[in-house]
């Protein structure tokens, strides 16, 4: 069970990792954000950040998967005194939700993403959402296209194959939510959802990560719409 807690929260890492890296017009400020929520040192987010320009976009998922693991050891990931009573929880970075039936906290461990996972399945694979928040709004957030997430995706993701992409309202601000799906091997897929947005001042990226078969992919999508039916920023952030 350990190892498919770690494997279902590299997978939510990562895939925040490569959302922000991606489309981020200063790649090193926001991946140094990102690694140091984790606990990680600055000469280690400074080595991470220098092997991923030396490698540049051409990295398959396997390979960013790999780098991730040398950097993301037990012990290693930032622990932040968020509360949880019953099932909700609220985070000191000025966010709350209710944890969905079935599903839990990572550890209760949350860093600058705050990941929860699903059941796992016989192959330990768990379906993940994970929170990430940026200390400043991401400009970017409302110009992104279905053309930008197939030229710097299509290069990143194995398989990768665009499904929609969305704006509407939500939280009273505009949301883009993005869909793809991707995975090294064709016969177990992954679907993603990802859903980001500005508010009170800060940039939020939600990710739901589950195999595109269709009664796992159901399973997750209504935990899904039940955490996002719940989630809450505060409009008052210190």
């Amino acid at each position: 069970m350990k190892q498919a807690r770690r494997k279902g929260r590299l997978m939510a890492f990562l895939m925040a990792v490569m959302m922000v890296i991606t489309f981020a017009p200063a790649q090193a400020d926001w991946l140094s954000e990102l690694l140091t929520g984790y606990g990680l040192s600055g000469d280690d987010v400074q080595a991470f950040s220098s092997l991923l320009s030396e490698m540049g976009n051409g990295m398959s998922e396997t390979e960013v998967q790999a780098l991730l693991q040398e950097f993301l050891g037990d012990g290693q990931a930032k622990k932040i005194a968020g509360t949880l009573e019953g099932d909700r929880y609220t985070s000191p970075q000025g966010f709350a939700f209710v944890v969905p039936s079935g599903w839990n906290l990572l550890e209760n461990q949350v860093g600058v993403a705050t990941v929860l996972a699903g059941e796992a399945d016989a192959t330990g694979f768990m379906p993940t959402i994970a929170v990430v928040v940026l200390e400043e709004e991401r400009k970017d957030f409302d110009t992104l296209r279905q053309e930008d997430w197939d030229t710097q995706l299509g290069t990143v993701l194995a398989n990768y194959l665009f499904v929609a992409l969305d704006d509407f309202p939500y939280l009273d601000v505009t949301a883009h939510e993005f869909v793809c799906m991707h995975g090294e091997r064709e016969d177990a897929m992954l679907m993603q959802y990802q859903l980001y947005f500005n508010k009170a001042g800060k940039a939020y990226q939600i990710t739901m990560t589950t195999l595109a078969e269709e009664a796992a992919h159901d399973n997750a999508l209504n935990a899904y719409d039940s955490f996002l039916a719940e989630f809450m920023v505060s409009d008052t952030q210190g």
